[in-house]
């Protein structure tokens, strides 16, 4: 029952046996500290025998894990001393000191490895959690030191996980537990939005507004047209934040035209990029197109009104001058609501005395 030489055990209290030749006298067991029978012994046992050859049984006190050296001797009548062989052995009543490794934080592998170093040459399982239920595993061959998992078992969908790693011991101890890790698997594009630019304006190199979930370069490109097909004529870019963003100016320069634009954003994971709804505008940098249509002459109104069409809302003002050409001082105006259509003005005011007017 004496432990082994090299034994590794368990027993803080190891039973010690052997065989003594003398009779009616007393056998001493020593447990040195170490792994040599030197120094001061941690702990010295004794019985007596009355029969020579007989069998002697002796059983510490509790021992603290460690390496320890055991040693038996009998003096005879003659005080001759025979003493053992040394007996070497190891007590161990922890469990594996197990670690893991913090994986990538934030990812798009679906079936990660771990990492990590165990005491213990047993079998490595990493329990993978999604709030209470284990969802996953991975598993290692234990080498007594550093260790490198298989793949997760189980593929992981995108969602946040807690992972910790156990060793079982080899001599029945509690099995050994790391400290636990938290990562993320994402296998979604960036999440864009674009936001609608004036629907119809001037600027030639207009800027976007918008949002985006990752912190990489957003790119508006800008097609000729009623969809987000063929070409891309201009582009914008804006510097990711996280949240919003506003891009510089379109470049090259849009000529007049329906437009349409839509934000792209790379992963920083390599998953597909993200994509915006698209938003259409017009640029318009022509001039209204108005009309006014000859009125009655001669005509003995001091006051006409008149009619025309012009393609936008805006006012209609028109200005009256003296004489045959449209210089010098105006000498009476009247207005007209736009309607981006035909227009009819108001009465023309002050009052036109007898002339020639343009």
């Amino acid at each position: 029952s004496s432990p082994g030489p090299g034994a590794v055990t368990n027993n803080p209290t190891p039973l010690f046996s052997g065989e003594a030749e003398e009779a009616n006298g007393e056998v001493t067991l020593a447990i040195y500290y170490g792994s040599s029978a030197t120094g001061f012994p941690a702990q010295t046992l004794s019985t007596f025998l009355f029969a020579s050859g007989g069998v002697w049984e002796l059983v510490p006190a509790h021992l603290a894990d460690g390496t320890y050296t055991a040693q038996a001797e009998q003096t005879n009548p003659a005080f001759e001393t025979g003493k053992s062989s040394p007996v070497t052995f190891t007590v161990d009543t922890a469990s594996p000191k197990v670690t893991l490794n913090q994986p990538t934080r934030l990812s798009n592998d679906k079936t990660p490895f771990f990492s990590g170093t165990a005491s213990e040459s047993t079998p490595v399982v990493v329990h993978i959690y999604s709030g209470s239920p284990e969802v996953s595993k991975a598993t290692a061959t234990g080498t007594g030191g550093s260790w490198t998992s298989t793949e997760a078992h189980t593929a992981l969908s995108d969602g946040e996980y807690t992972a910790v790693a156990t060793q079982e011991s080899s001599f029945g101890n509690p099995p050994g537990e790391s400290s636990t890790v938290t990562f993320t698997v994402d296998t979604a594009s960036p999440t864009v939005t674009l936001e609608q630019p004036a629907p119809l304006s001037k600027d030639k190199t207009p800027s976007f507004t918008g949002s985006a979930s990752e912190t990489t370069t957003i790119t508006v490109q800008i097609y000729a047209g009623a969809t987000a097909t063929g070409l891309v004529v201009s582009t914008a870019t804006a510097s990711g934040t996280g949240g919003g963003w506003t891009s510089g100016h379109a470049s090259p320069a849009l000529s007049s035209g329906e437009y349409t634009a839509l934000a792209t954003q790379p992963s920083s994971l390599g998953n597909p990029a993200g994509v915006s709804a698209p938003v259409t505008f017009t640029v318009d940098t022509a001039s209204p197109t108005v009309t006014l249509n000859q009125p009655e002459s001669p005509s003995n109104e001091t006051t006409p009104s008149f009619t025309g069409s012009a393609s936008e809302t805006t006012a209609v003002t028109v200005d009256i001058y003296a004489g045959s050409t449209a210089k010098g001082a105006v000498v009476s105006t009247a207005t007209a609501t736009g309607t981006g259509a035909d227009w009819t003005s108001g009465d023309a005011g002050p009052a036109l005395s007898g002339g020639q007017y343009t």
